[in-house]
């Protein structure tokens, strides 16, 4: 039996979205919007529709029941005017986002995700339910993409760390191919943080420009939020009317 391509794209740019059709994509933007929907996903949020622009997002509100969405998400790292909550996972408790709509929308976390809509499957992947994507991945046959979300443009070490850690343990299950770029970031996570532990994926967070982002913007314990390995066991998947469940 073939094995299972698996490819690891660092920057949406680098594929064309026919490319993934008929695949798996996981999206990963590590800090901070993969893990911020699945801790919203985790707290009850009824669903989260990632938007391209602060003006869909509204439009979702506008024709949801009254009260029932919520906006959230980031420009600049900081909370757009007018919304409800910040890309961090620390606004998205359960007292708030329980049962609501959430329009969504980041600097590159939804847009990777919109980027990968023609994979028969997208999932949001993060070191906070590391184990749940690997496991869904592997109940599955289809070809596998990560996509990494990157930091305005240019490639995110955070998101290459995450990309490494799932094409591990993809890999060792011995039923998949990796291509050249999967072998690089599996390299890099071995070589730098192969012991998986919180301490040390939180450290190379932290060195990473996006966490430099994050600390400058005083937003740095999202970092250790992101770095809670297997803390959720649930992973959002886009359906097929464009929202995550």
């Amino acid at each position: 039996m073939p094995k299972r391509s698996l490819r690891v794209h660092l920057l949406p740019k680098l594929f064309e979205p026919a490319e993934i059709a008929g695949g798996v994509a996981v999206i990963v933007d590590v800090l901070r919007a993969s893990t911020t929907i699945s801790f919203a996903l985790a707290n009850g949020a009824a669903a989260v529709v990632p938007c391209e622009t602060v003006e869909t997002a509204q439009q979702v509100r506008a024709s949801a029941e009254q009260g029932h969405c919520l906006l959230g998400g980031e420009r600049g790292g900081l909370k757009i005017e007018g919304f409800d909550l910040s890309n961090s996972p620390d606004d998205y408790v359960r007292s708030i986002v329980e049962g609501r709509l959430i329009g969504f929308t980041t600097t590159n976390g939804t847009m990777a995700l919109l980027r990968a809509n023609q994979a028969d499957v997208v999932m949001i992947g993060s070191f906070v339910n590391l184990s749940a994507v690997a496991d869904r991945i592997l109940a599955d046959s289809r070809p596998i993409h990560i996509v990494c979300a990157g930091t305005n443009g240019q490639i995110s070490g955070e998101d290459v760390l995450f990309a490494g850690a799932l094409a591990e343990r993809l890999t060792d299950t011995e039923s998949c191919s990796p291509c050249d770029s999967a072998d690089i970031a599996i390299s890099h996570w071995r070589q730098e943080y192969g012991d998986g532990s919180r301490q040390a994926i939180e450290t190379a967070l932290r060195r990473s420009q996006g966490g430099r982002n994050l600390i400058d913007l005083k937003y740095d314990k999202d970092i250790t939020t992101a770095a809670m390995v297997d803390e959720l066991s649930n992973v959002g998947v886009l359906a097929d009317d464009g929202r995550l469940r």
